[in-house]
Formats: structure tokens, C-alpha cells, sequence
């Protein structure tokens, strides 16, 4: 997949520090919320999650945390490549499941 996905991130200028916690606590819920917020609006959260789960990245890409994406590739038949199909069907299924974005977050 080609890198260009990224010009049209809507997190562009946003403080990304914030997609980054070391832990996520009621005490920095505020600032997840507002990057899942952010990611909501987003017209490539799909491909961000999929560079996410391809590359096992840190942090919150793609309307995921870290540990929903462990979560959700530990229990997917592994011998089959990810595809970017999947990857938005794993938000759809968060959000069907109210698992996203406020529910359980910091659970995740």
C-alpha cells in the first residue's frame, strides 16, 4: 500500500502525542476520547488501522488502541494475509458492539 493515505489523515496538525499514552486511565480518558473523536471523522482511519495491525504499531491508529488490535488479530485465522476489508469490518464491529469509543475504553 502506498504511503500517500497519510496527506489526508484528519489528525494532520493535530497534537499527536496524545495518540500515544503509556496507559490509558479515567485520568487521560478526555484526551483518548478526543483522538477516537478525531478519528472518527477521518477519511483513512481504515488504512491507518491497517498500517497499525501490519506493522504492530504503538499507540491509538485507526479508531483502535494497541490492545484492541492484539485482541482482534490474536483471534483471526492467522494463516490468511490481513486485508484492508478486514481492518474495516473490525471498526464496524466495535461500533456495533458499543466497544467503540467510549464503552470499555479504558478496558482497552
Amino acid at each position: 500500500m502506498k504511503d500517500d493515505w497519510h496527506k489526508n489523515a484528519a489528525c494532520i496538525g493535530a497534537n499527536t502525542e496524545s495518540f500515544f499514552p503509556l496507559v490509558i486511565k479515567k485520568k487521560n480518558l478526555p484526551q483518548v476520547i478526543s483522538c477516537f473523536d478525531l478519528c472518527e471523522s477521518c477519511s483513512v482511519s481504515d488504512k491507518c488501522l491497517y498500517q497499525a495491525c501490519i506493522n504492530k504499531e504503538y499507540g491509538i491508529w485507526g479508531r483502535t488502541t494497541e490492545r484492541m488490535r492484539k485482541v482482534f488479530l490474536k483471534e483471526r485465522d492467522s494463516t490468511q494475509e490481513l486485508t484492508l476489508e478486514e481492518c474495516a469490518s473490525l471498526i464496524q464491529y466495535l461500533k456495533d458492539n458499543e466497544i467503540y469509543p467510549y464503552k470499555g475504553i479504558v478496558n482497552f
